[in-house]
């Protein structure tokens, strides 16, 4: 039967959708820690967490009022300048620990690579304009320390062509071999059963005197080539160079992840991206149709994705996603927020972090961009799975979060969704239990239960393939108790 809501249930709806605060949705864009605005001479290019503090790099000079000197730290509610920071754009940030506490290390363009003592930045031993913009943990069987690549040629005071180790025992940077003939940009420690290496990304041609085609991994303190390596294509920039690397499983096991600016890896046509499984390259859901900058793998209760940002507004044939999208395993899927159509970033996504805290988990999103959904966004903005510290899924109604003994809403999922979604409720007693949609003019569109049901936690599908594209809500009454939540059908 088609039904109508009153005026008065239009108005509570509408209310409802209002009030809703942020957290309470699986999946959301927070544009708060960069407002009211970035001033800057640049956009950022870094971001990295820890427990305490969100540490965010690239060329900005004030943020909220804050002099940034092109780093700052987030902790939590504020932004706070650290020492005189640097005269160049901060590419690279990153933590590692010599034995006592982690050290946080930041590189600039023309600086080349520091730690910060708690007060200042102090030389980590790679000057004179020589960048780092990756770094690794690695054991080549001596003992696991720090690796970082760049487009240094000299590390303590010694030849070390755009790579270089740390010598826990002499306290300097060590050459490896005849180190690579081109900048370093992304380095991945990975097992493909035969071993763990560690995997260089970059824009090079020889590893080693080996010849590496903008890919090698280092296997003890020998350089391989690894599988053909990367080429233009038809595609592809004419340096076809990677940008970023991520270790991710997809449900079939652990697979190594590129991506950049290349067309084809191992001679097949990849777009922009590819996985390696330890024999060969295989392109990603049809890849994208320009340059990824950055790979992260972050996540939340859906489970762990592997997210990419960069230049690329499609994936696959035509799909679009502008410049931030997730691979669930199985195909791209586009960056919402729950209660909107939008999507994605406004402009060039050239940073991802995952930041986990105490009571929350959020991708960190810098760039050069100034909107995220369609939400104002000055450069960085978080992106939240769910909401995290409570212990499950959040009702929108008065009883709070969804624990035993209470009626809880719980989000559909999957959110957005097309064409069928699942929607789960728990019932505190037995009662009569109506489910019903709505689209936004409040007109009914479905009835999915109008029974009596016993207490728990029950679910029931609803298939919307012959609607169109839209925002909807769903309605369930039990008791005296009604609670609403919205969903997104796209198509």
């Amino acid at each position: 039967m088609k039904t109508t809501l009153s005026f008065t249930g239009i108005l509570c709806l509408i209310i409802t959708l209002i009030t809703l605060p942020a957290s309470h949705s699986y999946a959301q864009w927070d544009p708060s820690p960069g407002r009211p605005g970035v001033t800057s001479t640049g956009f950022v290019r870094a971001a990295w967490g820890n427990s305490e503090y969100l540490f965010v790099g690239g060329g900005l000079t004030e943020i909220n009022g804050v002099v940034a000197s092109r780093i700052v730290r987030f902790n939590g509610s504020a932004w706070e300048a650290m020492g005189d920071g640097f005269n160049s754009d901060v590419i690279l940030i990153f933590e590692y620990d010599y034995g006592d506490v982690p050290v946080l290390h930041a590189s600039a363009q023309l600086s080349g690579l520091f730690r910060w003592n708690g007060e200042a930045w102090e030389n980590a031993g790679i000057t004179g304009g020589g960048v780092v913009s990756s770094w690794a943990v690695y054991d080549n069987g001596t003992g696991p320390t720090l690796y970082v690549g760049g487009n240094f040629t000299r590390a303590s005071d010694r030849t070390a062509n755009r790579i270089a180790r740390w010598n826990t025992e002499t306290e300097r940077w060590d050459a490896i071999g005849s180190g690579v003939n081109g900048p370093v940009s992304a380095m991945k420690v990975w097992d493909d059963g035969s071993g763990e290496a560690l995997y260089l990304g970059g824009n090079f041609t020889t590893s080693g005197g080996v010849a590496t085609a903008y890919v090698s991994r280092l296997r003890g303190t020998v350089f391989e080539e690894v599988g053909g390596g990367m080429a233009k294509g038809t595609v592809g920039l004419n340096i076809p160079a990677i940008k970023s690397m991520a270790v991710f499983d997809d449900g079939s096991g652990e697979k190594l992840y590129a991506g950049g600016q290349f067309g084809e890896a191992g001679g097949v046509e990849a777009r922009f991206m590819a996985a390696w499984d330890g024999n060969a390259w295989a392109p990603v859901g049809g890849g994208f149709n320009a340059t990824i900058e950055a790979l992260q793998i972050g996540g939340g209760q859906q489970g762990s994705f592997l997210y990419a940002g960069g230049q690329f507004t499609s994936a696959g044939s035509s799909f679009s996603v502008n410049r931030i999208a997730r691979w669930d395993g199985e195909q791209w899927q586009r960056l919402f927020r729950a209660d909107s159509l939008a999507f994605g970033t406004g402009g060039f996504v050239n940073a991802l972090a995952d930041w986990t805290t105490a009571d929350d988990r959020v991708l960190v999103v810098g760039g050069q961009f100034f909107n995220v959904s369609d939400l104002p966004a000055a450069r960085i903005a978080f992106y939240r799975e769910q909401a995290v510290g409570t212990g499950g899924p959040v009702s929108i109604d008065d009883t709070g979060i969804g624990l035993p003994g209470q009626f809880t809403l719980f989000q559909n999922y999957p959110n957005p969704f097309n064409p069928s979604t699942i929607i789960r409720f728990h019932i505190a007693t037995e009662a009569r239990v109506t489910l019903n949609i709505y689209d936004l003019t409040g007109r009914s569109i479905a009835q999915l239960l109008d029974q009596r049901m016993r207490a728990g936690e029950h679910s029931a599908t609803f298939d919307a393939a012959g609607l169109t594209s839209g925002i909807y809500l769903y309605r369930i009454r039990a008791d005296g108790w009604t609670a609403t939540q919205k969903m997104v059908l796209i198509k």
